[in-house]
């Protein structure tokens, strides 16, 4: 597959904790079982029996943890068991405060797997949660979208959300209901399968809106691979009968910031059937 911007794909690497935070080895972040486990990837439907956390890395003051596909960032009704409810279950025997609830810093749709990160004390969740929504910390994500993508590219425009239909539309021009977005992609390599060409795309969510990566990428004609929601017919059609594809390929892959002088460099590792389909379209994440 030929590679584009190699320079590019070099990211940082994520450093060696220290102060006795924990950087679990992926062995050890899920074991044999949870490997083994199934969860539903329809659309609109999950297994309740989760795997065990993925466990990115931990501290006093963070937990980050590599949500699967399939997993609710935070359950829907109160039957639910979400990514939430397994962090509080988890950390409830070591907690530094019995009357604090653990709350997470940032969501994910439940067919996006990737970091989430959860604040395990008070201070730490207020300051991680006002580090999001001033936009302090870098979100790097992957996805597979139709097409080829050729460069790097800025995108700026309007998304108005529809709750009756839980959809999004990106628009050009501001309306009554609209917020500003803004998302950067660059192109890391180009794959083809079937006479359809594919491009893996590093985006950086700069808004941070629902849906956003998925309609803003849709908007300029390169839908995700395997987004029923936003893809047309027949990329939908084709992600299905050719690549077994029935949910988004899209991976919160990155997050990097600096606090108190430290750079944090926070990775997950791609889940199986994203990494599956790298290698069908002739790619691999190093």
């Amino acid at each position: 597959a030929k590679r584009l911007e190699k320079g590019a794909r070099q990211m940082p690497q994520a450093k060696r904790p220290t102060n006795g935070a924990r950087q679990m080895s992926p062995a050890k972040r899920l074991e044999k079982g949870a490997r083994q486990g199934k969860i539903e990837l329809q659309q609109g439907h999950y297994d309740r029996n989760l795997p065990p956390l993925q466990i990115v890395y931990e501290d006093a003051q963070f937990l980050v943890v590599n949500k699967p596909v399939g997993v609710l960032s935070q359950k829907a009704d109160r039957n639910d068991r979400s990514i939430v409810e397994q962090i509080t279950d988890y950390l409830a025997d070591n907690a530094a405060d019995d009357t604090f609830r653990p709350g997470i810093c940032n969501r994910l749709d439940r067919n996006t797997s990737g970091l989430i990160v959860a604040g395990k004390t008070v201070r730490a969740l207020q300051d991680m949660n006002k580090r999001f929504k001033e936009r302090t910390i870098c979100k790097y994500y992957l996805c597979v979208v139709h097409g080829s993508v050729l460069k790097k590219q800025y995108l700026k425009g309007y998304l108005e959300k529809d709750s009756r239909t839980n959809k999004v539309t990106v628009r050009q021009q501001p309306g009554p209901n609209s917020v500003p977005i803004a998302t950067e992609y660059l192109p890391l390599q180009q794959g083809m399968y079937q006479g359809e060409s594919f491009t893996l795309l590093q985006v950086h969510l700069i808004t941070g809106k629902s849906h956003q990566i998925r309609a803003h990428l849709a908007s300029i004609g390169h839908p995700l691979v395997g987004d029923v929601k936003y893809s047309t017919k027949r990329a939908s059609a084709f992600d299905r009968e050719q690549l077994h594809q029935r949910v988004q390929l899209l991976h919160a892959w990155q997050l990097i910031f600096t606090a108190h002088g430290k750079e944090y460099v926070w990775k997950a590792e791609l889940p199986d059937n994203f990494a599956q389909v790298l290698r069908r379209l002739g790619m691999e994440i190093k």
